[in-house]
């Protein structure tokens, strides 16, 4: 919650989107995060709002990278509101060094009938955290999470995943796996 807080007041870059009801957005959506930085360590707090209508569609497509050997810190924050029978497919790859940190928040609301399908892929960075949480708000959600890690070294990655079936005939599933190097 305080990295989250942090994130709220140091935004300065970022992503609001949002589908109106019942149109479906035909090509995916690319989002471009990348820190260029030697020297002194340097934190960015990027926050993205993506908000979906009734029956909506959207693919995203979201990339972190830290290029340079400087210590990079990204505190990351993503909110999500799916309306009824909304869909989302949001796929994140992210890619750091040894001197980089990620710490990613995500928070999504799924109403009645939506669907969602959250990938991510973490291909190295010092240290990475990434933290869902999912609130299935009406009957018929469907959630997907899936996850694919490949720390080397002295790396850390770690995935913490809460959801909250808060009506009933909801449906949520889980699959991460990792491959270790070094």
């Amino acid at each position: 919650r305080s990295l989250t807080c942090l994130n709220t007041a140091l935004t300065q870059s970022g992503a609001w989107i949002e589908v109106a009801a019942g149109v479906e957005v035909e090509v995916p959506l690319q989002l471009l995060f990348v820190t260029t930085h030697e020297g002194e360590a340097v934190m960015t707090h990027p926050r993205v709002i993506l908000r979906l209508g009734e029956g909506a569609y959207l693919h995203v497509l979201e990339v972190h990278a830290a290029l340079d050997s400087g210590a990079v810190l990204t505190n990351l924050v993503v909110q999500c509101e799916l309306a009824p029978g909304a869909r989302l497919v949001r796929e994140k790859l992210q890619i750091g060094g040894a001197a980089s940190s990620f710490v990613g928040k995500t928070a999504v609301w799924l109403m009645a009938g939506a669907r969602l399908i959250d990938n991510v892929a973490t291909l190295g960075g010092g240290f990475t955290r990434n933290e869902s949480e999912l609130f299935l708000e009406g009957p018929g959600v469907d959630a997907l999470m899936n996850g694919v890690y490949m720390p080397r070294s002295n790396e850390h990655v770690d995935t913490l995943v809460r959801i909250h079936h808060r009506a009933g005939n909801c449906h949520s599933n889980q699959f991460y796996k990792g491959v270790i190097a070094e």
